[in-house]
């Protein structure tokens, strides 16, 4: 007697066996989708933190320098530069978003949104008789705490 087909045992296992695979595979793809995403997160916090530091320290380099530094408390900083202008940062309420504006004609020169799971900290300036420094502190999730340091001699 000729056989041309599989039995129905045959067919059990080789289903059993690529769904195994198929699970694994599955889970592969999960992880690699929960990575991609927190990388994105990373990614659009580094990204916030270059912006917020090129705009802070275009001003810094265009006015010759800081004057001084007055944070009256953790989320708000007015910045003097050595051309007697003024700018303001500002943390909202919720510590998600950093605004970057001129008080004296409220124009915004920056606004920034961290993703979720991410928040700014609190601002820290740090003076001495030359050296100028804010430091913006953010914690995440992923990447952890980095600083935005604006430095001014």
């Amino acid at each position: 007697m000729k056989k041309n087909g599989f039995t129905l045992v045959e067919l059990l296992i080789s289903l059993a066996l690529l769904s195994i695979v198929l699970v694994f595979m599955m889970s592969a793809l999960v992880d690699l989708r929960d990575e991609e995403l927190k990388t994105g997160k990373d990614t659009s916090v580094l990204l916030n933190q270059a912006f917020i530091s090129k705009a802070i320290n275009h001003d810094v380099v265009t006015s010759s320098g800081i004057s001084s530094i007055n944070c009256p408390d953790t989320f708000n900083c007015n910045i003097i530069f050595n051309n007697n202008i003024s700018k303001k940062i500002n943390l909202s309420s919720d510590k998600t978003t950093l605004s970057y504006t001129t008080p004296s004609d409220n124009t915004v020169t920056i606004i920034k949104k961290l993703p979720d799971g991410y928040t700014y900290k609190s601002m820290i300036p740090k003076t001495d008789t030359k050296l100028k420094e804010l430091i913006i502190k953010v914690e995440g999730k992923s990447i952890g705490f980095y600083d935005i340091e604006i430095f001014s001699y």
